[in-house]
This record gives C-alpha cells, sequence and structure tokens, in this order.
C-alpha cells in the first residue's frame, strides 16, 4: 500500500503540469526507490517508465532531462 502511495505520487511530480524546477529532484527520489525498494517496485515500473517519458518530451529544462536520464541509466544497470 505505501509502495502504491509513493508510485501515485511520483506519477502526479513527473505530470507535465507540474513546473521543472519543482520536479527537478524527483529523478534522485525515483532512483532511490528503485535501489531501495527493487523487488517491491516492479509491478509499477511500467507506469514509472510512462511517466518519465512523458515527462521527459514535455520538458525544456536540460537540468530536469539529465536527472530524469539518470534514472533510465539507473534502470539499465539494476537488471
Amino acid at each position: 500500500m505505501v509502495k502504491n502511495l509513493f508510485c501515485c505520487h511520483v506519477c502526479r511530480l513527473l505530470s507535465p503540469e507540474v513546473d521543472s524546477p519543482s520536479a527537478l529532484f524527483i529523478g534522485s527520489f525515483v532512483t532511490q526507490l528503485i535501489m531501495q525498494l527493487s523487488g517491491q517496485m516492479a509491478p509499477h515500473i511500467g507506469d514509472l517508465i510512462a511517466a518519465l517519458v512523458s515527462r521527459m518530451q514535455s520538458t525544456e529544462s536540460p537540468a530536469l532531462k539529465n536527472s530524469l536520464l539518470l534514472v533510465f541509466a539507473r534502470l539499465v544497470g539494476h537488471i
């Protein structure tokens, strides 16, 4: 249940409606979730990836794009 709540909030923070400065550190938060709760996060990875891709397409902030790319790097390195 807690993991569902985390995923819900992460997807909300990754929403294009949230301004880039507010979402800047969400990448490191998602990375920590993946590292600490990888087994429990497995059912939610598809939703997280969809939210990450959507946010990367909608932002023009290089810092936010970099932060989100690091999440993908962590996912690839964690598999």
